[in-house]
């Protein structure tokens, strides 16, 4: 049961790989998401061009993999690497809440939490003089409640 959940929520928030280097039509939504404009049209974008996003992450990218504990994996030396790299695309299903917590106008952290409780992804954005780009990306994973 608990594997078929996992699958499904893999499914539901990365879809499938998109093959298709042509940007998708996302509306961007009136509110803000994190209240630093340049980031929320950057965020939109990620999600919208895979050609875009992969220029946008900072490979090898440090981070933990989906159920890391299910796996035998040293956290502290793992990286994304880009040949693996799955497109992320924008989390639609209102079954997961996406919140940021904005450091400063340079690094803002996301939290993407099913409705649950109990899973949950981590996301870190950094801004150099290129640009936004994701630097630390942390799969499905249990998450503790408080």
């Amino acid at each position: 049961m608990r594997i078929t959940l996992f699958l499904i929520l893999i499914f539901v928030v990365f879809g499938c790989k998109n093959q298709n280097t042509q940007p998708a039509t996302i509306e961007e939504s009136s509110t803000s998401l994190s209240g630093i404009a340049d980031f929320d049209k950057f965020y939109y974008r990620f999600h919208a061009d895979s050609a875009f996003q992969l220029a946008h992450v900072s490979f090898p990218l440090e981070g933990m993999p989906s159920h890391y504990g299910d796996k035998e994996i040293d956290i502290e030396t793992y990286r994304w690497q880009k040949k693996d790299w799955t497109h992320h695309n924008l989390i639609t299903s209102k079954e997961f809440e996406s919140s940021f917590q904005v450091l400063d106008e340079t690094l803002i952290t996301e939290y993407i939490i099913h409705e649950k409780g109990t899973m949950g992804m981590k996301r870190r954005f950094s801004k150099s003089d290129d640009g936004w780009f994701l630097i630390y990306y942390a799969g499905m994973n249990p998450i503790k409640i408080n």
